[in-house]
């Protein structure tokens, strides 16, 4: 099948079967499994965050003429990365009445810190084929709600995404990336605020229940936000020396030998969008993507810093040539733990290890995803090759 075909029947999967576009509770959040009619919400702002990274990329692809598919136009991915922004301030708000009532008064960068989902009973009114859910906001310890490390990265990633590829040209697309920028200032501050230790400005300043510490990754989440925002920059001086000397001089030298896919993914996330190893960044990305076959990083690299690497045309043919056959192998009719091959059947791709990619999760058995994976792979693959 086409790519693009398949691109598009993934696109309306997508929008029909895992999340409802809209400004209300829970709405503009991707499920990142459904049974019949059971949705499960899981690490929502992580796969908001490559949501963000799809609907960017897939913006650039149709208003340059890179990709024509039905249904698919520059306005509407607009129109939903709008949502989608507005999502993430939502989040921001929810959560400072998510655990009781607010305290009387929190430090001004508290307002950057947020929830996974808001996702409660009412969705269901606006997913009619759906009769129950589940989500970190529904469950019965309030604090599993909370955002962690990973949540915080990944949003980045695809805040980078928007950056990258939504130009200033109308006063929508203006006001677009202001919002971009800003969300990645909020919620980048609250963590350099607590010395990059994560916590919970609403629940008395604990560290929150999951991935509190970011300590090692502050010098790249600071270049990031950088990148996104010159602003950011003012963030440099809660970055301690030696997490910098750690990130810079330790984490790019061949611990991929010894990195689980849980490290792996927060390190790759935050090394492509920052570029902070130099130019070796791109080189060393393509070396730990080998370990769990995930090219969909250092693609990301390209995309975003083509110009900075000498030795880009040649990695990026090998990249090409991984992320084709990934693509091409992919069902025509969406992801599933069992309907997938090897290699698509966990519930993204480029979070977990080999095994998972290939037998899947047990704890999803029977269900389906929602594809992010494959929709950003897909919009890499035709940038890069444009290139």
């Amino acid at each position: 099948m086409d790519l693009v075909a398949k691109y598009g029947i993934y696109r309306t999967i997508l929008s029909r079967s895992f999340m409802s576009v809209g400004r209300g509770p829970g709405q503009t959040l991707a499920a990142d499994a459904r049974g019949d009619s059971c949705l499960h919400f899981g690490d929502a702002t992580l796969f908001l965050g490559w949501y963000l990274g799809v609907l960017a990329t897939e913006f650039h692809l149709l208003a340059s003429g890179l990709m024509t598919a039905p249904g698919l136009s520059p306005r509407r991915s607009l129109h939903e990365l709008g949502f989608a922004l507005r999502t993430l301030e939502r989040l921001k708000r929810t959560a400072a009445t998510a655990f009781g009532p607010p305290p009387p008064s929190v430090p001004p960068e508290a307002r950057g810190f947020f929830i996974r989902d808001d996702v409660d009973y009412g969705l269901l009114a606006h997913l009619p084929d759906a009769t129950s859910l589940e989500s970190d906001y529904l469950n019965a310890n309030p604090y599993n709600k909370e955002e962690s490390q990973d949540q915080l990265f990944h949003l980045l990633l695809g805040l980078s995404l928007v950056r990258k590829f939504i130009p200033p040209r109308t006063f929508e697309m203006r006001l677009i990336l202001g919002r971009a920028r800003r969300l990645a200032r909020e919620i980048c501050a609250w963590p350099s605020k607590t010395r990059w230790v994560i916590r919970n400005p609403y629940a008395g300043g604990k560290k929150v229940n999951r991935g509190d510490c970011a300590i090692f990754f502050s010098c790249p989440v600071v270049k990031a936000l950088e990148e996104i925002d010159p602003r950011g920059g003012e963030l440099g001086t809660s970055v301690r020396w030696w997490s910098k000397a750690a990130w810079k001089y330790l984490m790019r030298y061949n611990l991929g030998r010894i990195y689980s896919a849980t490290n792996l993914h927060l390190v790759m996330s935050l090394a492509c969008q920052s570029d902070t190893w130099g130019r070796k960044t791109l080189k060393r990305l393509v070396r730990l993507s080998r370990k769990f076959d995930w090219p969909v990083y250092p693609m990301v690299n390209i995309a975003l810093f083509a110009d900075r690497d000498a030795g880009q045309p040649r990695l990026r043919d090998r990249l090409l040539e991984r992320a084709s056959a990934m693509l091409e192998a992919a069902p025509p009719d969406g992801l599933s733990h069992s309907g997938s091959p090897a290699g698509w059947k966990a519930s993204h791709r480029f979070l977990f290890e080999r095994r998972y990619q290939d037998q899947g999760q047990n704890s999803y058995a029977g269900k389906r995803f929602p594809g992010l994976d494959f929709l950003l792979l897909h919009n890499l693959f035709r940038i890069l090759e444009s290139l």
